[in-house]
C-alpha cells in the first residue's frame, strides 16, 4: 500500500513541477466535454426547424359540381396547408415541384392531379374511384429527411381524409333540402295523415277472408320472380350500352393505333437512316485522318477519339431501337427477336471498334505512326458494322406487313362484337313487355287471393302499433328538436363526421427536447473517449529510476499507484462534462445529484475498463478500447431502440457498458424510478471486476511479450 501511494505521490510532483504537463492534464480534462457539448448542442431541437424543409405542393385539382353544391379538395388542402407550419410548404406548379425534387430544391413534393375532387366523391354517383396523389422524394440528399417529408405527406393525405368527409357530410345534409321552418310546419299534417291511413288501412284488412292464404303465397312467388327477372333488364341493358360505347372507344383507340403505327414504323426506319450516316460519316473521317498521317498531321489522335464519340452514338442510338423493338413485339405479338439480337451484336461489335480507336489514338501519340495493316482492320470493322445495319433496315422492312396485319385483325375483331351487341340490344324491349304484362296479372290475381285471416292479422297487429307509436310522436319534441339541429347546421354535422375523436395524449417522464433526449448517450461517449485519450496520453509504465527508489514493488503496485492518477482525471472530466450539460447547456433534469453521481460511476467503470486492457495489452488493448466504443455507439440504444437493432447488435447490447450507463442518466434526467436506477449502477459495476481480472491476472504472463511487442514497434520509426 506505501508504494501505491508513493507512486500516486511522485506522478502528482511530476505533474506539478513540469508546467507543459500540467497544461496538458487541464486540456485532456476539458476535452471530452466539448466533444459531448458540440454533439448535445447540435441535437438540441432539430423537429422544431422541419419548417425550414421545403416540401413543395402543386394542385392541379378542377374541382367538382355535385347538384348546385361545388368542391374543390385541392384547393381546400391548400387553405389548410397554409396555415401549417410543420413543413416548408412551396405552392409551385407541377413542373416546378417534379423539377426541384430531382434538383435538390426541394425535399419532397406532393402533386394533387385534375380529377382528384371528382374521384374524391365518386360516392355521389355510385362509381366508387380511389382518389391518388402522387408522391416524390429525394432519398439522396439526407438520410433522415425522407422520413421527415413521410410524415408531410401523412399530413396531406390526413387533411385530405377530413376535408373528404366533411364534404360529404354537408352534401348530404343539404340534399335533404329541407329546413327547420318545414319540419315545424308539416309535422302535425305529416303525421295525422299518416295516422289516418295507417287506421284505414287496418279497418281494411280486418274485411278480407282468410281461406286465400295459399294462392297468395302462390302469387307473390310468381310475381317475385318476375319483377326479379324485370329488375335486372335496365341494368342488362346499361351493361350492353356500356359495352358497346367501350367498344366504340376501342375503334377510336384502334383508328389511333393504325396512325401511330405508321409514325412509328416510319420513325424506326428513320432511325436506322441515321446510323447509316453516321456509319458514313465515320468512314470518310477515316480515310481523312489515314491520309493526313502520311503527311504527318499532328492532330490524327485527337480526330480517332472524336471518331470514337460518335461509336458511342450509334450504341446509344441503338440501345434506343432496341427498347422501340421490344415494345412493338410485346404490342403486336410480331416476332422481332432477330432484329433485337443482331442490334445486340452490333453493338458489342462497336464497342469493338471504339477500342480498336483508342489504342489507335494511343500509338498515334507515342509513335507518330499507324501501321497500315492496323488501319485497314479498323476500316474493314466499320464495313461490317454499316453490313450488318442495312441488314436490319432489310429485315424490318419485311416485318412491315406482319405489324400491318396485326393490327387490321384487332379492328376486325372489335367491329363483329359492336355489330353483335347492337343486335341483342334491339331485341331487349320486346322480352321486357312481356314480363311487365305478367306482373300486371298476377297484381289482380294477389288482390284477389289476399284475404288469408291468419296474415292479415299479424298485419293488422303490426299496423294498430305504429298507429301508437305515430300517436305518441305527434306529443312529443324530440324527434323535432334533433331534427331541428341536424338540419339548422349542415356545416356543424360535417364538421363532426370530419373528426369525431381527439386522442388526448398523457406524456409520462416527458423531456423538453431532443437534446436533453439524446445527453445520456453523449454523455457516455465523452466520458469514455475522455478514457481513450487518457490511456494514449498518460504513460502506464514506471521508469527504471523510479522502480529503483523503492524496495519490494510489484506489478501489482505499479498497476494500482499509476491508476489513482488515471482515476482522478477520468472523475474530473465526468465532472466538467455534467456539470457542463446541466449549467452550461441546461439539459433538464429532474434530479441533479443522481445525473452527477451517475457521470461519476461510469467515469469509473470506463476507466477502469480502459486503463486495465492497456495495462494488458498495451496498444493492442487501446485498439480493444476504440473497438468496444464503435460497438456502444452502434448497439447499446443510445440513439435506435435495442428492439430495433440487428439481431447480433440485439444480442451482444447487455454486455456493453454503455447500456447501463445511458439507463441511470435517463433516469436522472426524466424522473428516477430509484429502484432501476440503483439496479444499473450495480449492473455497470459488474464490469469492474471483469477489468481487474484483465488487468491483474491476465496481464502478468503477458509482460514480457507486450514489452518486446512495443519495443519491435518503436524500432520502426513510426510508431509512437
Amino acid at each position: 500500500m506505501k508504494n501505491i501511494f508513493r507512486i500516486f505521490l511522485g506522478d502528482i510532483q511530476s505533474i506539478v513541477r513540469n508546467i507543459i504537463a500540467f497544461i496538458v492534464i487541464i486540456g485532456i480534462s476539458v476535452l471530452p466535454a466539448l466533444y459531448s457539448w458540440f454533439n448535445i448542442a447540435s441535437n438540441w431541437d432539430p423537429y422544431s426547424a422541419t419548417g425550414n424543409l421545403m416540401f413543395a405542393v402543386c394542385s392541379n385539382d378542377k374541382g367538382y359540381t355535385f347538384k348546385s353544391i361545388s368542391v374543390n379538395a385541392g384547393d381546400k388542402l391548400i387553405e389548410k396547408l397554409k396555415a401549417n407550419d410543420k413543413m416548408g410548404w412551396k405552392f409551385v406548379d407541377e413542373q416546378e415541384a417534379i423539377d426541384g425534387v430531382d434538383k435538390g430544391r426541394y425535399y419532397a413534393a406532393v402533386v394533387i392531379p385534375e380529377n382528384f375532387s371528382e374521384d374524391l366523391l365518386s360516392i355521389t354517383t355510385g362509381e366508387f374511384v380511389q382518389s391518388k396523389i402522387d408522391y416524390y422524394v429525394n432519398e439522396k440528399i439526407n438520410a433522415i429527411s425522407p422520413k421527415i417529408t413521410n410524415t408531410g405527406v401523412n399530413t396531406v393525405v390526413s387533411e385530405l381524409k377530413a376535408a373528404y368527409v366533411e364534404e360529404v357530410t354537408n352534401i348530404i345534409a343539404k340534399t335533404l333540402n329541407i329546413t327547420t321552418d318545414e319540419v315545424v310546419k308539416n309535422k302535425d299534417t305529416v303525421l295525422k295523415k299518416l295516422i289516418e291511413d295507417l287506421t284505414k288501412l287496418s279497418a281494411e284488412l280486418g274485411n278480407f277472408d282468410s281461406g286465400m292464404g295459399v294462392f297468395e303465397n302462390l302469387t307473390d312467388t310468381l310475381q317475385s320472380l318476375l319483377e326479379a327477372n324485370l329488375d335486372i333488364m335496365p341494368g342488362l341493358s346499361d351493361i350492353i350500352l356500356s359495352i358497346k360505347s367501350l367498344g366504340n372507344d376501342l375503334e377510336s383507340v384502334m383508328n389511333s393505333t393504325k396512325s401511330f403505327n405508321s409514325r412509328l414504323v416510319a420513325s424506326v426506319e428513320e432511325i436506322i437512316n441515321s446510323v447509316e450516316k453516321l456509319y458514313d460519316d465515320i468512314d470518310n473521317r477515316l480515310k481523312k485522318v489515314f491520309d493526313g498521317l502520311e503527311s504527318g498531321s499532328k492532330d490524327a489522335a485527337d480526330e480517332l477519339i472524336q471518331i470514337g464519340s460518335i461509336s458511342r452514338k450509334i450504341i446509344s442510338i441503338n440501345g434506343y431501337l432496341k427498347i422501340i423493338l421490344q415494345g412493338m413485339q410485346s404490342s403486336f405479338g410480331v416476332d422481332m427477336s432477330f432484329l433485337i439480337n443482331k442490334l445486340d451484336s452490333i453493338n458489342e461489335h462497336q464497342q469493338a471498334i471504339q477500342d480498336k480507336l483508342i489504342n489507335a489514338a494511343d500509338l498515334i501519340t507515342s509513335t507518330g505512326k499507324l501501321p497500315k495493316e492496323i488501319q485497314d482492320d479498323i476500316r474493314k470493322m466499320v464495313t461490317s458494322g454499316k453490313n450488318e445495319t442495312a441488314l436490319v433496315k432489310m429485315r424490318f422492312g419485311n416485318l412491315k406487313s406482319s405489324i400491318n396485319s396485326s393490327v387490321n385483325d384487332l379492328y376486325k375483331t372489335i367491329d363483329k362484337l359492336s355489330d353483335f351487341l347492337s343486335n341483342t340490344n334491339h331485341d331487349l324491349p320486346k322480352l321486357e313487355k312481356t314480363i311487365t304484362s305478367s306482373i300486371d296479372v298476377l297484381k289482380d290475381l294477389k288482390k284477389t287471393f289476399s284475404g288469408a285471416k291468419e296474415i292479415i292479422a299479424d298485419s293488422k297487429k303490426d299496423i294498430d302499433d305504429l298507429i301508437k307509436k305515430a300517436e305518441s310522436i305527434e306529443n312529443e319534441d324530440e324527434l323535432l328538436n334533433f331534427i331541428r339541429k341536424i338540419l339548422g347546421d349542415p356545416d356543424a354535422l360535417s364538421g363532426f363526421f370530419s373528426d369525431p375523436a381527439e386522442a388526448e395524449t398523457h406524456r409520462m417522464y416527458a423531456i423538453d427536447n431532443y437534446g436533453t433526449a439524446m445527453s445520456p448517450f453523449y454523455t457516455s461517449l465523452g466520458i469514455w473517449v475522455g478514457g481513450i485519450v487518457l490511456s494514449a496520453i498518460i504513460s502506464l509504465e514506471l521508469k527504471k529510476k523510479r522502480r529503483l527508489a523503492m524496495t519490494k514493488l510489484n506489478e501489482t503496485q505499479i498497476f494500482f499507484g499509476r491508476y489513482i492518477i488515471f482515476f482522478l482525471i477520468s472523475q474530473l472530466q465526468s465532472l466538467i462534462i455534467s456539470l457542463g450539460d446541466l449549467y452550461f447547456l441546461g439539459i433538464q433534469c429532474s434530479n441533479k445529484t443522481l445525473f452527477v453521481l451517475g457521470c461519476m460511476i461510469s467515469g469509473f467503470v470506463y476507466s477502469i475498463i480502459i486503463y486495465s486492457l492497456t495495462a494488458a495489452f498495451n496498444v493492442i488493448g487501446k485498439a480493444i478500447s476504440v473497438i468496444i466504443l464503435v460497438l456502444q455507439v452502434a448497439g447499446s440504444g443510445g440513439t435506435f431502440p435495442i428492439q430495433l437493432l440487428p439481431q447480433p447488435f440485439q444480442d451482444i447490447a447487455p454486455f456493453l457498458p454503455f447500456r447501463y450507463g445511458n439507463d441511470i442518466l435517463r433516469e436522472a434526467i426524466a424522473g428516477p424510478d430509484m429502484s432501476n436506477y440503483w439496479r444499473n449502477v450495480l449492473l455497470l459495476l459488474c464490469f469492474v471486476p471483469a477489468a481487474l481480472f484483465i488487468g491483474l491476472i491476465i496481464r502478468l504472463p503477458l509482460i514480457k511479450v507486450m514489452d518486446f511487442f512495443e519495443k519491435r514497434l518503436h524500432q520502426s520509426d513510426i510508431v509512437l
